[in-house]
């Protein structure tokens, strides 16, 4: 599966992602649209993207949209598991005495990006079992009851899934490089460290 991981990360995404923009330039120019076309005889598009997707190993993502939990968890999912642990963090309506209204995040992409690689790595090294890892972090303006963070990961043993979830936020709040704006109802406002008070973040062996 590591092996597998690395292929697709390092050689098939970049070539994809290459085409895919190539393809974008070209379809400007002869400002055609598109259609795709299946016979009986052929596997259906959407079965092709969907195989394709179900071989990446780990789903990253910073969005300044809504978080779609519904296709990130369809996502998560895997036939050879029989546990998937998400965690969904919301910006919630208080902070100790003030009213917040929303939450703006910032990020560096790029150093936001490889450091939820390196925690992608080092969580497998940590709990082989884990199949599929899901981290999405919405950026810019979070109102209230909205969602900010979905973390989710699969494995055939429960335990294994859970405390791989509690170790990736966890260590995404220490390590990756985001920020937030509380907006309270005042008016008022104050940047912070999107992290919270230090956690044990050792994981136990003999999952199940």
């Amino acid at each position: 599966m590591t092996h597998n991981c690395y292929y697709f990360e390092q050689v098939v995404w970049p070539a994809w992602e290459q085409t895919l923009n190539e393809t974008k330039i070209k379809l400007k120019t002869i400002n055609k649209r598109v259609a795709f076309k299946c016979s009986n005889n052929l596997i259906p598009l959407d079965e092709i993207v969907l195989e394709f997707i179900h071989l990446i190993c780990d789903k990253l993502e910073l969005t300044t949209s809504l978080i779609n939990v519904n296709n990130s968890t369809r996502w998560v999912i895997s036939p050879n598991c029989g546990a998937t642990s998400i965690f969904i963090g919301t910006t919630r309506d208080t902070f100790e005495d003030k009213i917040v209204k929303q939450l703006e995040y910032e990020a560096y992409n790029d150093m936001a990006f490889s450091e939820m690689s390196k925690l992608c790595k080092e969580v497998r090294n940590k709990i082989p079992t884990i199949e599929r890892i899901c981290i999405c972090h919405r950026l810019g303006q979070v109102p209230v009851g909205e969602i900010s963070v979905f973390i989710a990961t699969s494995s055939p043993q429960r335990k294994a899934a859970i405390e791989a979830t509690e170790w990736l936020i966890n260590s995404l709040k220490e390590r990756v490089p985001i920020w937030k704006k509380e907006l309270y109802s005042d008016g008022s406002s104050s940047w912070k460290e999107n992290k919270e008070q230090p956690l044990n973040t050792t994981i136990q062996s003999n999952h199940f």
